[in-house]
């Protein structure tokens, strides 16, 4: 197997990211203008904690993974190539 130059990885890596929003953000988009407005206020909280925020969705019926809360603070998803 041959590996691949750095500018490969680079030009794959380019492309990552530029699909729709994280789960996240199309939950967002889905919310009530309350409801979006209070998930925004929680991300924007740092005293509530990711864990509490996914608790909260999974009570609500939401299937949401503890990991794509602290993506989506820290704009490190996909909504933030878009």
């Amino acid at each position: 197997m041959t590996k691949q130059s750095l500018l490969d990885d680079i030009r794959h890596e380019n492309g990552r990211g530029s699909g729709p929003n994280c789960w996240v953000g199309q939950l967002l988009a889905s919310l009530t203008p309350q409801d979006r407005a209070d998930l925004e206020a929680a991300f924007a909280d740092s005293n509530i904690q990711h864990s509490a925020i996914a608790r909260a969705l999974r009570n609500r019926g939401y299937d949401v993974k503890q990991s794509a809360i602290p993506r989506h603070r820290k704009k490190e998803c996909s909504c933030e190539s878009r």
